[in-house]
């Protein structure tokens, strides 16, 4: 099979790009691919073009037209606009959020580069070569360089640049494969032309040249680089690269190219702005960190701490994966072990090499510790302040659970750990001959106006009022636009005489920047007052849209302009990594609270705003849901997850039901694809338990929609009793709602259907022959996981395809994610290994797309499993090396076995791969000893009765045993699984067929190997009538068969297989009558 065969391929379908940025900006009219005449028309189309199918702010449209300021009657202008390019551009259409090209990316050459440049990605090296070449045929000429000097011109230069760059990487490496050196070495050499100091482009340079035997050109390059960076920026390469230059030193053989990265950075902010006078503090920090495994920066609001932690995380990136949590925004200590769980998008509940995951919901401190104690991090909990103890609590267990995980919080008090390691930070040094604090001042002061006179002394002195509080320090500088340093001066002393001898409770530094931030409130008019107090409530930040919908509810307001003053009196920060967004320091969002909180008036009407800004939210990433544009959905809810969740407690104590259901089936959504299951079920308890409900007004979809999230939650995670309070309810809620949508109405008539499953056949026949395409999904993708819990493998495959077909079509990237893991499964249970590998990576590609990074993960070691059992173990190896799961478990098994708090799927998953490595290597000891490893972990780590996995692979260890004669250390395991399958609740003795066929061939080979039982060659015979999993090469059939051809006889053997059942049903029912009557004699 290959990629482009594959129905979950994402290479882009027939047809020419209708825009074309790749050159001169151009539209397609019929046949004709024509340019734009006109700057600002070519401009406006690009600006479309680069978010095809995402509306554009009118606002935005004006700022790219006319940046040197904008015309009398700006939106009159911009419809002018539109309306001409509409002449040609028929597409664009017209919203509430401003202007759209009704496209998809596979419409815009730019983002049909992008797509080929991920499908080539995934193919074999040919066909990627084909694929790259598919692509940069689309380039035309200089993209951007016909937009001017605009903004957009540079984005759309950059991100083809960065298209580019990818597509040369993978036919760099795809030319070395199939061995043409030469197109390889031109390829990597123009790549690393467009930019010298580009350390990924540098290596691929060195490994290409070493591949072709001119090392000593490798060499050449790194030198080259190491000179450049020095001369630039006074910097050393980086280690990896620096280890590629040390092997290219002593090696004998080419060298693959090096990854630059490996797990994701998550959360580093890269400042706009220098970090001035922290450089012995960060020193301290970091040194503190290689000793101390808790590291606590205090300090008082506004000393920079966070911005200090930040660095500390930038640094440490280039020597161990980072992630960085943002805990200002919440409100309840409950809510710390969700923050850092979303934030790593971990998944609660087990990801199984299967269809149908009956894996057991752990909680999410117990995803959490396992996740963090798996591989080296640095972990930065950044203002813990408010939630302290229970911040405390999570990290004493993080820190003990785990030596490879060092932590750094910021908090204006200590956390009060026994090993915590607390560093105070100090103010900036004052003094006029020049200082941290004034260089600072004096930075920011410029930085709004160039030509503001500096006077050392009056500055030292503003830096010494000001306590050397870098926060306090820039507010005041941002004065300089309209002030002298005098003024500035001047003006601080007699507003800090005021509050001091008003405030007398605030300790002193915290009194300081409430007086500097109380000055700037004073110099602000009565609109930015007014907006400061109203958007004081958004923790994740809000858009110009969202200050609209929350702040402007009097006649005449203008929200707009006095955010632009909040910008220039530093009081808001500006974010354009995705959109525009602004963001509140939580000292300014505290300073606003306070003052709205002095007119309950105003107070109300703000939260009723808030609500139903949040309502409208939520209503419109379900809308997109529900129009099949899915893959916009995540995006929508994570960008406003925390305003939702704030909004949605404040809705919940206040009993206003109808924006409840409104936002909660929003947010749900979102969890239950990050695999936050937990805080599904928390919020269902919570809503079921609830009285006088009565979502008046909410569509009857999104009512419904609520209470699938609940049923189906609560039947997975929650108590029987829970469980079935939630079916009641969503049965009532269907009789109530008769408008329910048949798609969405389908899956909750599936959650109500009877336990034992009869007449489901019936009802899944029918739905597969929906004309909704969703309902088509959604019933091939249930009766493609039940067919094969049958063992029936073609009829699930069939499914899956057609499934993952209907997903692709769609564009539906969480359809496909589960399709391409089901079908990477089906492969793998039976031997079709090579293939299994290739759902497995592609569906970890689509779940790292979707933020589900801990699923992704274990998708990506499932497919490593795969490569090893297809026999390529460098592969499979490099892969689990590239999230932390490599050199670790090599070394030495005392590193997993005594890490008790790492027993979880995903290190079985890794150990048993290692150990089939092992074992076609010839290390048939190591091998083994990995395997009974991994066996300790299914057996110790999640036993809940019959776990399909954990089964699974305890078979895999007795199989791989019984192989190489070794079947005395595994009598206990056999006991195990044999105890797990024959059990009352077995899910196994319920008909996972593949599975008890699995176990069939473990057990049947290890009796026969100790040739003392009658139920041997019954239960391998019945493991052929079940189709058995035969996911790693230990599990082999034919290997098993032909060890017990040379114990048994041949004609034994033969006998056997005759009398075998010939229905699965009856082989199953003989598998469990000689399990059982196996144990009887034991």
């Amino acid at each position: 099979m290959t990629g482009r065969d594959d129905a979950n391929d994402v290479r882009p379908g027939i047809g020419q790009p209708v825009v074309g940025l790749l050159g001169d900006v151009r539209i397609r009219v019929g046949t004709q691919f024509s340019g734009v005449p006109g700057l600002r028309a070519r401009t406006l189309l690009a600006l479309l073009a680069m978010t095809p199918g995402k509306f554009v702010s009118v606002s935005t449209i004006i700022d790219e037209l006319w940046p040197d300021g904008g015309p009398e009657s700006p939106k009159s202008a911009v419809q002018t606009q539109v309306s001409r390019l509409r002449s040609v551009a028929p597409m664009i259409e017209t919203g509430p959020a401003g202007y759209r090209l009704s496209l998809d990316p596979n419409d815009v050459d730019l983002w049909r580069a992008q797509l080929l440049a991920a499908s080539a990605s995934s193919l074999e090296p040919a066909e990627a070569l084909d694929t790259v070449a598919d692509a940069v045929a689309l380039w035309r000429g200089d993209p951007g360089g016909d937009l001017g000097d605009s903004t957009v011109a540079a984005d759309v230069a950059k991100a083809a640049a960065d298209i580019r760059d990818t597509l040369d990487s993978i036919a760099v490496a795809a030319s070395s494969d199939v061995g043409d050196r030469a197109s390889a070495i031109e390829i990597a050499r123009r790549r690393w032309h467009r930019d010298r100091a580009d350390e990924t482009a540098a290596s691929s340079m060195m490994s290409a040249l070493h591949a072709a035997g001119r090392t000593a050109d490798a060499i050449a390059v790194f030198a080259e680089l190491r000179e450049l960076l020095a001369d630039r920026w006074g910097i050393d390469p980086s280690p990896v690269v620096a280890a590629l230059h040390a092997d290219l030193l002593g090696a004998t053989v080419p060298v693959e190219p090096v990854a630059l990265s490996g797990y994701p950075v998550v959360g580093v902010r890269h400042a706009s702005t220098e970090l001035v006078g922290r450089t012995d503090d960060i020193a301290a920090v970091e040194s503190l960190l290689s000793r101390a495994r808790l590291v606590t920066v205090t300090g008082p609001g506004g000393s920079g701490k966070t911005r200090l932690a930040h660095e500390i995380g930038r640094r440490a990136t280039q020597r161990v994966p980072v992630v960085v949590v943002e805990l200002a925004p919440l409100r309840s200590g409950d809510d710390v072990v969700a923050a850092i769980s979303g934030t790593l998008g971990l998944n609660e509940a087990d990801v199984v090499m299967g269809s149908l995951p009956i894996g057991p919901v752990h909680s999410a401190r117990d995803r959490l510790r396992d996740a963090l104690t798996s591989r080296p991090l640095l972990m930065i909990l950044d203002n813990c302040e408010h939630v302290s103890t229970d911040v405390a609590g999570v990290v004493d267990e993080l820190i003990a659970a785990s030596d490879l995980v060092r932590i750094l919080t910021t908090s204006r008090t200590p956390l009060g750990v026994a090993a915590e390691s607390i560093y105070p930070l100090p103010p900036l040094n004052v003094d006029a001959g020049g200082s941290p604090a004034t260089d600072l001042f004096i930075a920011r002061a410029r930085a709004v106006r160039p030509t503001v006179v500096i006077d050392p002394d009056r500055i030292a002195r503003l830096c010494t009022r000001l306590d050397g509080l870098p926060l306090a320090i820039e507010l005041a500088a941002a004065r300089a636009r309209s002030m002298s340093i005098e003024e500035i001066d001047n003006a601080l002393a007699d507003r800090f005489s005021l509050l001091r001898s008003k405030d007398r409770t605030r300790p002193e530094r915290h009194r300081t920047l409430h007086a500097v931030i109380d000055w700037s409130w004073q110099l602000l008019d009565d609109g930015q007052r007014r907006a400061l107090r109203r958007l004081c409530r958004f923790p994740a930040g809000f858009t110009s849209h969202a200050a609209r919908a929350v702040a402007e509810f009097e006649p005449g307001a203008r929200i707009d302009d006095a955010v632009d003053g909040l910008v220039e009196h530093s009081l808001l920060t500006v974010d354009e990594s995705d959109g525009l967004r602004f963001h509140m320091l939580e000292t300014v969002r505290e300073f606003g609270e306070e003052h709205l909180a002095r007119d309950p008036a105003e107070r109300d009407a703000v939260t009723d705003s808030m609500v139903a800004w949040a309502s409208s939210v939520a209503l419109q990433a379900l809308e997109l849901h529900r129009n099949g544009n899915r893959n916009a959905v995540v995006p929508a809810i994570d960008a406003e997850h925390d305003n939702l969740l704030a909004v949605l407690r404040v809705a919940a104590v206040e009993q206003r039901w109808s924006d409840v259901f409104t936002i909660f089936p929003a947010l749900a959504y979102l969890w239950s694809v990050r695999g936050a299951h937990s805080e599904v079920v928390n919020w269902s308890v919570r809503l079921l338990g609830a009285t006088d409900v009565d979502p008046r007004g909410v569509p009857d979809d999104i009512v419904v929609f609520a209470y699938v999230f609940m049923a189906s939650h609560l039947g997975y995670g929650g108590s029987p009793r829970q469980a079935a309070r939630a079916r009641t309810a969503l049965r009532s809620v269907l009789r109530a709602r008769p408008g329910t949508s048949p798609a969405l109405r389908f899956p909750a008539v599936l959650l109500l259907h009877r336990a034992d499953g009869k007449g489901l056949a019936r009802v899944l026949a029918e739905a597969v022959r929906s004309a909704d395409p969703e309902i088509r999904g959604t019933a091939l993708m249930l009766r493609g996981s039940l067919r094969e819990n049958r063992g029936d493998l073609y009829g699930a495959e069939r499914d899956l395809r057609a499934a993952a077909s209907i997903s692709h079509d769609s564009d539906d990237l969480w359809g496909m994610a589960q399709a391409a893991q089901s079908l990477g499964s089906i492969h793998g249970q039976t031997g079709r290994h090579e293939q299994a590998a290739e759902f497995y990576l592609h569906g970890a590609q689509l779940l790292w797309r979707l933020h589900a990074y801990e699923e992704s993960v274990q998708t990506r070691t499932f497919a490593a499993a795969s490569l090893v059992a297809a026999d390529r173990v460098g592969d499979g190896l490099a892969l689990l090396s590239e999230f932390g799961y490599g050199d670790r478990i090599t070394t030495g098994l005392a590193v997993v076995a005594s890490d008790e708090a790492m027993r979880h799927q995903t290190r079985a998953t890794v150990l048993g791969a290692r150990a089939e490595a092992m074992l076609r290597g010839g290390d048939v000891s190591t091998g083994l000893a990995l395997y009974r490893d991994a066996a300790e972990q299914c057996r110790s780590g999640w036993d809940d009765i019959g776990d399909p996995y954990a089964v699974m692979l305890a078979c895999a260890c007795v199989d791989a045993h019984v192989l190489h004669g070794d079947h005395d250390r595994v009598e206990d395991l056999v006991r195990w699984i044999r105890t797990r399958v024959c059990a009352p609740r077995s899910a196994l003795a319920r008909g996972d067929l593949p599975q008890l066929g699995a176990v069939a061939c473990a057990v049947g080979s290890y009796l026969i190997a100790r040739g003392r039982s009658p139920e041997g060659p019954i239960l391998l015979a019945a493991a052929t009538s079940v189709a058995a999993r035969q996911d790693f090469p230990s599990m082999t059939l034919a290997l098993h068969l032909g060890l017990a051809r040379g114990v048994l006889g041949i004609d034994a053997v033969e006998t056997a297989l005759l009398r075998r059942p010939r229905t699965r049903a009856a082989a199953a029912e003989s598998i469990l009558a000689a399990l059982t009557a196996q144990a009887l004699r034991m």
